[in-house]
């Protein structure tokens, strides 16, 4: 994976309309002496997609994407999908399972696992979420 294409992702990421407690970078840099500052790719996932509710397909405004990691329970970060047009964005890193949870404002919630295998570089995850007829 090129320096590039992570940089592009970073920047992307940087400009995002999305909202996180916690997250995990594209990038990693390092400073080996105080001249050099070299870049350490890290491997990651990048999820995104639409969430909306309904057959109408209706933008959820005060939505809630809570992630945990499955195994250990731990809060991975807590992300809000765009107000206007739905749509949500995050990174996570390699080689975890992770328990996703879409929630709309009245409570209503959809939970799902998400498996991200360690030997994936850079994997990204385009999902719809509908939350169905409430």
């Amino acid at each position: 994976m090129g320096s590039r294409f992570i940089w592009l992702i970073i920047c992307f990421l940087a400009s995002a309309t999305v909202f996180s407690q916690s997250g995990f970078g594209a990038a990693q840099a390092e400073r080996k002496d105080s001249d050099t500052l070299t870049e350490t790719d890290t491997a990651v996932t990048v999820m995104s997609g639409i969430f909306t509710v309904g057959p109408e397909q209706r933008i959820v405004e005060k939505g809630k994407i809570t992630v945990t990691d499955a195994d250990s329970g731990a809060l991975i970060g807590i992300y809000r999908p765009n107000k206007r047009n739905g749509k949500y964005l995050f990174i996570l890193p390699t080689g975890r399972t992770y328990q996703v949870k879409f929630e709309d404002e009245s409570g209503v919630f959809k939970t799902e696992d998400l498996i991200v295998p360690a030997s994936t570089n850079f994997y990204r995850i385009n999902q719809k979420i509908n939350l169905g007829v409430l």
